[in-house]
């Protein structure tokens, strides 16, 4: 997939998010992190997931983020919170004092 291709499909994803078509979403983010590894489209398929109440899903992606960027505070606190939804409060205390 060429970079125009990448880029209509993040704009497609963007829209779809705010049209609530979270399953579209997580279908397009999908197909774009086989082209691309970045942590924003891991960031915006976890929260769909939140959306479609897959917390184990969206925990999943936002493990993978914090283990390609590990000092990146904004991945902890969002794993963190994804901690807390799913009733982990110690592991979610934990991210939130890295």
């Amino acid at each position: 997939m060429d970079k125009q291709s990448r880029l209509e499909l993040v704009k497609a994803s963007e829209l779809a998010y705010q049209a609530g078509e979270y399953s579209k979403v997580v279908e397009q983010l999908t197909e774009l992190i086989v082209y691309e590894e970045n942590p924003e489209h891991y960031y915006r398929r976890s929260l769909s997931y939140l959306q479609l109440n897959e917390g184990d899903l969206a925990f999943k992606d936002l493990n993978h983020i914090v283990d390609l960027e590990p000092e990146n505070t904004f991945w902890l606190a969002c794993r963190a919170y994804v901690h807390d939804k799913l009733g982990r409060v110690d592991a979610a205390v934990e991210d939130y004092e890295r």
